[in-house]
């Protein structure tokens, strides 16, 4: 096996202080989370677009072995398609590229529409979208259309697909009505929770002038599927325009059909950046600072050594998040000690995503015309990188959990 010491690279920490990291390993490991096998996106070409195709990607012995799931591929660019696509205990659920959404009224425009499957079977199918008038008690009269949200959809160890159904009037922009849903995929049953217009209103901090409600992306659900986390914004309208209002955080029972809210008292202005792998803690923005909240307990603490940033799942262990840096390293931000430590890392790193037991970092490099996937040994300012395998210019990698 290749070795590459990241240690050489002529990157210095102040102090290479040792921190103490709190605990990472999943309790409930996936029966995918081995070490060995994840999910990859085959480009077409340099980005995303109709020859790209998903596929069980296996590494035995350095070399990576593929097979092939399904031809289908999300919304998003190289860039981003992680934030466009979620995976947990095997099924895996998506926003679709525009390419393959259903266009409508007369093809002047494309809704977007989601996709779930197994990868043990690659059995799938499009997620269905709420009718456009009926649940917001919208006249049939208007030429409204349904669509999903791209940057919503999440799926829970449970097997549901959660994610924000919308209707929109062709021709305002202030027409806008979403809802959110939980799609089982053992039934077929969608479940719209209730509208969370009466809870937000009906907040004190609030006030009466808004009418609309809007829910922060993505939203994010415990593992048995019963509890979705994040944030809900009242709007209205004044004179023609949209006016905002506060944004709030929140706590949805779907088993009692009724919202909770979460954090300190009167706190808005709250935006989420994510939730630890366990699902025991978000991470979120609220009243001018950057907090946790405990989700057993709703206790809060405010973060001292923490930047927020919009992750997916991967990027995500029990303790916080990872993501690349300008510099030579990997940044690990650990929410549970408040602490930011760099991982050395090659320069030209990028899409850092956790080991499935939380404990490495996996990572893409380039170097010249190689697609190197590297794995960090550890998460301290000491770690060394291996080389698991020199992967096709047209992959991407997700770890499977």
């Amino acid at each position: 096996m290749e070795r590459i010491i990241t240690g050489v690279f002529g990157f210095t920490l102040l102090g290479l202080v040792l921190f103490s990291f709190y605990a990472c390993e999943d309790d409930n490991p996936s029966p995918f989370g081995d070490e060995n096998v994840f999910l990859a996106l085959h480009l077409d070409g340099s980005n995303i677009g109709p020859d790209s195709y998903f596929s069980l990607m296996t590494i035995n012995n350095g070399t990576a072995e593929f097979e092939r799931l399904q031809d289908v591929f999300p919304s998003g660019t190289r860039h981003n398609w992680l934030n466009r696509v979620d995976a947990a205990n095997g099924i895996v659920g998506m926003s679709l590229h525009d390419d393959l959404c259903p266009a409508t009224l007369a093809g002047m425009l494309t809704p977007r529409r989601g996709f779930w499957f197994d990868i043990s079977s690659a059995m799938g199918d499009t997620l269905p979208v709420l009718p456009p008038n009926s649940p917001w008690g919208i006249s049939n009269t208007v030429k409204r259309y349904s669509l999903m949200d791209e940057t919503s959809i999440q799926v829970s160890e449970s097997g549901h697909v959660f994610y924000i159904s919308g209707s929109h009037e062709y021709h305002w922009v202030d027409s806008y009505r979403e809802a959110m849903v939980r799609y089982d995929i053992n039934n077929g049953e969608l479940k719209k929770a209730e509208s969370p217009k009466g809870f937000v209103l009906g907040q004190e901090d609030v006030g009466s002038q808004y009418d609309f409600y809007k829910f922060q992306k993505p939203i994010y659900p415990s593992k048995d599927g019963r509890y979705v986390y994040g944030a809900v914004q009242a709007y209205g309208t004044s004179g023609g325009q949209l006016i905002w209002g506060p944004r709030i955080l929140f706590e949805y029972d779907y088993n009692a059909s009724s919202y909770r809210r979460l954090g300190d008292p009167g706190e808005t202005g709250v935006t989420v950046y994510g939730i630890t792998a366990d699902r025991s803690h978000l991470l979120y923005f609220g009243s001018g600072e950057m907090k946790r909240i405990s989700l057993g307990t709703g206790q809060t603490a405010v973060l001292h050594n923490i930047s927020g940033s919009y992750l997916n799942r991967a990027c995500w262990n029990n303790g916080g998040f990872v993501r690349g840096s300008n510099l030579k390293a990997i940044r690990y931000d650990n929410i549970m000690e408040d602490v930011q430590i760099e991982i050395p890392a090659p320069a030209s790193t990028f899409a850092p995503q956790f080991s499935a037991d939380g404990n490495r970092v996996y990572y893409h490099f380039s170097s010249g015309s190689k697609n190197y996937l590297l794995v960090t040994s550890d998460l301290s300012t000491e770690a060394v990188t291996d080389t698991v395998a020199v992967l096709p210019d047209n992959v991407r990698i997700m770890v499977l959990r």
